[in-house]
């Protein structure tokens, strides 16, 4: 079978479980946690998928915030990030991966900030900057705009027909449809979703370091779902029982692939992958009424 003929799955690969907040500074922690997630992307080609691989950057921006706090610095931090992970990624393959920096055009005008980035802190917090407080200690917020173009969209199709490719790492350097970079982290199932798309991909997988989506997620009566038709997880968003900067864009993102291409959609554990392809593990998304 030629590579071009392979079925496209686009992998989207959660930041925190590839390398957790409370790790800041621990490269060999996440060198061998993407060491060991790089078996998963070799068994996956094994199994006869060509590859397009998003991942999210949340921690490893934020360990470049801690000595850099500006947010209009966000995009060399996206950028740096992506490099950064797109080479531990790919040299954590035994196959040939391919790394693209990506640039992806939002909305100019402002958007709240909701995304959570970096660890949790337990200093003082700046005093004019968004934050979210837990038990565990702070974290920053910052902007979450939704990607409207990918401005690499063309050549990652092409390079997807003959290579895996690694893209859209950390959703994307957000800029204005002008270029110009927006202070902001734009949310890579986003950017995963998109891809699939346009790519007309045959399966989406957004891993995460939670087994499935659950119903009252956090309270004693939580419910893990191990599939959801497009209604029911609809249903789940409006119930607002879905964190806006965490499972809320993986459902989102998984309900506008199964509707515009038919095709189903699998949230899952970043250890549990393979597992979720076979249906014993994860949710799975689909358009069955």
């Amino acid at each position: 079978m030629d590579f071009k003929d392979r079925p496209l799955l686009v992998l989207a690969l959660g930041g925190n479980a590839l390398s957790p907040p409370l790790q800041t500074s621990d490269y060999e922690s996440e060198r061998q946690i993407i060491h060991d997630t790089g078996k998963t992307i070799d068994q996956l080609i094994e199994l006869g998928y060509r590859l397009v691989i998003v991942h999210g950057n949340g921690p490893q921006v934020g360990r470049l915030m801690i000595n850099d706090s500006a947010d209009g610095n966000l995009d060399i931090h996206i950028a740096q990030t992506q490099g950064e992970l797109g080479y531990l990624l790919a040299a954590a393959s035994s196959n040939l991966l391919v790394s693209i920096v990506t640039r992806c055009i939002v909305a100019s005008k402002p958007a709240p900030a909701i995304k959570p980035v970096g660890p949790w802190r337990t200093d003082s917090p700046p005093a004019d900057a968004p934050t979210v407080f837990s038990d565990k200690g702070w974290r920053l917020l910052v902007a979450s705009p939704r990607p409207t173009e990918i401005i690499e969209l063309a050549v990652i199709a092409a390079l997807s027909n003959s290579h895996h490719v690694i893209a859209g790492g950390g959703g994307g350097i957000p800029v204005t449809s002008s270029g110009q970079p927006v202070s902001g982290v734009v949310d890579k199932d986003w950017i995963a979703s998109y891809l699939a798309i346009r790519l007309q991909a045959e399966t989406l997988i957004l891993a995460t370091d939670v087994e499935h989506v659950f119903e009252n997620f956090g309270k004693i009566d939580q419910l893990p779902r191990s599939e959801l038709t497009i209604a029911a997880a609809e249903k789940l968003l409006e119930s607002n029982e879905i964190e806006d900067g965490s499972m809320a864009p993986k459902l989102s993102g998984a309900v506008d692939f199964v509707r515009q291409t038919g095709h189903p959609a699998r949230i899952c554990h970043l250890h549990q992958i393979i597992a979720a392809l076979r249906g014993e593990s994860g949710t799975l998304l689909t358009g069955a009424v």
